[in-house]
């Protein structure tokens, strides 16, 4: 099966950036997950297709496609994680019962295309689609306004980064964005 969408990237912060210039009325800050990005099809309550960023099926947990099947229908752009752990973790067969995906994003609802929707808008959506879930195996990305002291917090708890979103975003596809810009924590 191909890809439904490819996944939107965050471009890298650009020399003489810094948080204090992202406001916090036009931008959210997520926290970065170390972990495998996943685009998740759900065409209906039977059939839910995970592909990696490379386009290959990745097979996800019984606890994960249980609480997928509550939600609705959509194409939806999130990490599959291990919690306190690291991308490489997440291949790990004694570490897979253990996984969660976390959603950030959604693409399609119900068979209508939302990417040229703004982030904001999108947002909502995933909000209503996740409060059907009743556990962490499926959970919505936090989100924060963007600060100084949030990346602190984030970098002293061992999150690996954030990722700066513009609200008014519109999903830009397999390409690399401005509106979207990563914070990775500097040695």
């Amino acid at each position: 099966m191909p890809l439904p969408l490819e996944p939107m990237l965050a471009r890298a912060l650009p020399d003489g950036r810094h948080i204090t210039d992202f406001s916090p009325s036009d931008h959210v800050l997520e926290v970065k997950y170390d972990g495998h990005r996943l685009i998740v099809e759900k065409e209906s309550h039977d059939l839910i297709i995970a592909y990696s960023r490379a386009g290959h099926v990745r097979e996800l947990t019984p606890a994960i496609v249980a609480q997928l099947k509550r939600m609705p229908t959509g194409v939806y752009d999130g990490e599959l994680i291990i919690p306190g752990g690291t991308s490489t973790d997440v291949v790990n067969l004694d570490l897979i019962p253990r996984s969660q995906l976390v959603l950030f994003d959604m693409m399609r609802t119900s068979g209508q295309d939302i990417t040229g929707w703004p982030l904001h808008q999108r947002r909502r959506f995933l909000e209503e689609a996740t409060r059907l879930v009743n556990t962490d195996r499926v959970q919505l990305a936090e989100q924060f306004a963007p600060s100084e002291d949030t990346l602190k917090m984030l970098w002293n708890r061992g999150d690996e980064g954030a990722i700066v979103k513009h609200r008014c975003s519109r999903y830009a596809a397999g390409k690399r964005s401005p509106d979207w810009v990563k914070f990775k924590k500097s040695a």
